[in-house]
């Protein structure tokens, strides 16, 4: 059953959505320095708790993924994204709309966000949908410079054109390891959808 009280705008949930942002001011920077958060460590499959840095943060922007315009209205930065999320959150559990699946030992509930301004590129495509020439042009790269997934590869490809998307989406996750949810936002790509959620992390290509 969801809860509003393990819903935390903290500094993990700041940082786990910083990824998919390319810019925020740099006020908004300094009140994350020091401030301890829970990473995900892919090769050893848990959460580890530790401090933001300053390189943490520029690490995080520079992430590879699906990202936020900069300075959209209302979402400036992840804090500010986060309190629209929570009260989307409070409005779904109030009409009994928030479903949970199963992720392995965690529980998952996903959800969208129409917002007044398109918030981003859908820039997320399935290999599958790629022509030959296209497939060619792949790239396999480090995703990011973050502790705990310095070491986990995406296929990049340039120069295909995109669509812009005004949809925000969410991920609530629950697990065992850390008290309160861990929550991600970054703007939609259909191919994440959940009509989609046998397509593999190995067969999403990233436009950069």
């Amino acid at each position: 059953m969801a809860t509003t009280e393990k819903f935390l705008i903290n500094p993990t949930n700041e940082f786990h959505v910083l990824r998919h942002f390319e810019f925020v001011d740099d006020l908004y920077k300094e009140s994350l320095i020091n401030k301890p958060y829970w990473y995900y460590d892919y090769s050893q499959k848990k959460y580890i708790l530790t401090h933001i840095s300053k390189n943490d943060i520029e690490y995080a922007l520079e992430t590879i993924g699906t990202k936020f315009y900069k300075n959209i209205e209302g979402i400036e930065n992840p804090k500010k994204l986060l309190e629209l999320i929570r009260e989307k959150f409070v409005e779904l559990i109030s009409e009994s709309k928030i479903r949970w699946t199963l992720d392995g030992e965690n529980r998952v509930a996903k959800f969208t966000i129409n917002h007044n301004y398109a918030v981003g590129m859908t820039n997320v495509l399935s290999i599958n949908n790629l022509t030959k020439s296209d497939k060619d042009k792949i790239k396999s790269v480090a995703r990011s410079r973050c502790l705990g997934e310095n070491k986990v590869t995406v296929n990049t490809i340039s120069g295909i054109e995109l669509p812009f998307t005004s949809t925000i989406y969410v991920e609530i996750i629950e697990t065992t390891q850390i008290p309160f949810y861990v929550m991600t936002a970054f703007p939609d790509c259909s191919v994440l959808d959940d009509s989609s959620d046998n397509i593999s992390d190995d067969d999403l290509v990233f436009v950069v």
